[in-house]
């Protein structure tokens, strides 16, 4: 609720049918709304956009320093429009492997968290990853899988069980939950 001179301009600019938002901050979220609105399909093209930092934003330690091996960032996007997924895999050379797709059914958020991860770990093994950390800001996900959480929600079970087993085809996985504030 704005008050103060917050509520003094909108009462003015409400009889111009001006409606005030705040501004929200944008961050590395925006690096997967945009890979889920431009997805590599049939239609692609080769994207002209120039991000300033051209490595995976993390915030917090150094992660690459921790994990010298693949790791595996994920997560979801939505907009007005449709539903994206996001997921960047890097080799330990530091090599960045981007993906992205849409998805074409209504899902929860939970479910394209899952979708995003599962995304990724078929990539990771069709390049024959055996050793991946795993990073990403889903609580629900990360907890399910290890099975540090019981799954009550039945839609979610078939994505837990399918992560779980896509999990045994690597020697070696970590998971690590970051907080939305610093994905």
């Amino acid at each position: 609720m704005p008050t103060g001179k917050f509520y003094k301009w909108q009462m003015l600019l409400s009889e111009f049918d001006i409606v005030y938002l705040t501004q929200f901050a944008i961050k590395a979220q925006a690096l997967a709304d945009h890979l889920a609105e431009n997805p590599v399909d049939e239609e692609y093209e080769p994207l002209k956009t120039y991000f300033q930092d051209e490595e995976v934003s993390f915030v917090g330690e150094n992660i690459s320093k921790a994990y010298p091996g693949w790791r595996l960032f994920f997560d979801r996007a939505a907009n007005h429009q449709d539903k994206g997924i996001g997921a960047v895999l890097v080799s330990e050379s530091g090599q960045h492997y981007p993906m992205a797709a849409k998805l074409r059914f209504n899902c929860t958020n939970n479910m394209a968290e899952f979708d995003a991860c599962i995304l990724c770990f078929r990539m990771a093994i069709n390049m024959n990853v055996y050793e991946l950390f795993v990073i990403g800001d889903s609580d629900i996900l990360i907890h399910h899988v290890q099975g540090e959480w019981v799954v009550k929600n039945q839609k979610i079970i078939p994505y837990v069980q399918y992560v779980q087993n896509l999990c045994k085809r690597f020697h070696k996985i970590e998971f690590k939950h970051t907080p939305r504030i610093q994905n």
